[in-house]
């Protein structure tokens, strides 16, 4: 099915589709690869390559059109409903992606704190998503899932069911009320004489102030330790690192994500983006700079930082291949 769009680039919504043979009206060729087609009486483009004047053979196949290129921003799921889902990307924002004829890979079940990657074509907009049509959203791995703790909040007490209201019980009604009479005047009496004003009170001698009272000294007490500083510990089970570098063995890799098995048993979670430095000596012996090149069961060492850390997750800022026999050649 060939994509119909309302622009001339894949950078514009999707509006429809042409089956192989269908015949649509061509109102002009652009120099950028794109035709210009009447589609449902409106205005609307088709990649060049895959539309021709001469109609096929019977039975001759027609060469599909090559896949499209979407873009892709990966987070962690904070909310979703049935065509809504917001993630925290690892720029700390928060985008809210429109969701609906988008083609979903959930391993688990779309769950809050799932790490998905989300493939989509228009432009985001700082974080306004409105110009976006999002194609599919896939979540971890199934083989390593690694889903971000979310913090679940107490329940507050349960809502009391309404009581039922009480029946009003009917009263006979009572003799008609009666009217009030008029009230009877009150004789008014003659004024008494003035009220007298209250002599002036007689004044209190004023004492001379003593001396302020001088408060007692307090003793001073010398100050004790200060308390170490909090350390936030990373992502995963097992020990507490304080250090900011940690050795241990790959276990899992995913498109934005490293898990390694320490040296002391622990097993731990890093999030990877594109300024993490990644420096892999392969079999061969050259060097590759890339997270797919990082293979399972490969000794590395990784430089985290923890003051960059949101929603608990740890980013990795270095990850270099480890030799215990040259632990210096990793270069930090």
């Amino acid at each position: 099915c060939l994509n119909v769009r309302n622009g001339p680039g894949t950078d514009y919504n999707r509006i429809g589709g042409l089956e192989q043979g269908q015949s649509v009206t061509r109102t002009g060729i652009l120099d950028s690869g794109w035709s210009r087609i009447l589609y449902n009486n409106a205005e609307a483009y088709v990649t060049s390559e895959y539309v021709t004047t001469t109609k096929p053979a019977d039975n001759q196949p027609v060469p599909a059109p090559a896949p499209e290129h979407y873009a892709k921003i990966s987070g962690y799921v904070q909310d979703a409903s049935m065509n809504m889902v917001a993630i925290l990307a690892g720029d700390n924002n928060l985008y809210t992606f429109n969701t609906t004829g988008a083609a979903l890979h959930y391993a688990n079940g779309i769950q809050k704190g799932n790490l998905v990657v989300i493939e989509y074509s228009g432009t985001i907009n700082g974080t306004d998503t409105s110009a976006v049509t999002v194609h599919s959203i896939e979540d971890d791995d199934p083989n390593n899932p690694t889903p971000v703790p979310v913090t679940q909040t107490e329940p507050g007490p349960a809502e009391q069911p309404t009581p039922d209201p009480t029946p009003v019980t009917q009263t006979e009604p009572g003799p008609a009320e009666q009217p009030t009479p008029d009230p009877t005047p009150v004789p008014q009496t003659e004024p008494g004489p003035a009220e007298q004003p209250a002599p002036d009170p007689t004044p209190v001698p004023q004492t001379e102030p003593g001396p302020a009272e001088q408060p007692a000294p307090v003793p001073e007490t010398a100050p004790g330790p200060a308390a170490p500083p909090a350390v936030l510990p990373p992502v995963g089970a097992g020990p507490v690192h304080t250090k900011p570098t940690v050795t241990g063995v790959v276990v899992g890799v995913t498109a934005n994500t490293v898990t390694i098995m320490t040296d002391d048993g622990g097993k731990l979670h890093f999030a990877v983006d594109e300024n993490t430095e990644i420096n892999i000596t392969l079999a061969d012996g050259s060097t590759a700079t890339d997270l797919a090149s990082i293979a399972t069961d490969s000794r590395v060492k990784i430089l985290f930082d923890n003051s960059n850390a949101a929603g608990n997750v740890v980013y990795a800022k270095k990850i270099h291949t480890f030799d215990p026999s040259n632990p210096d050649a990793s270069g930090f």
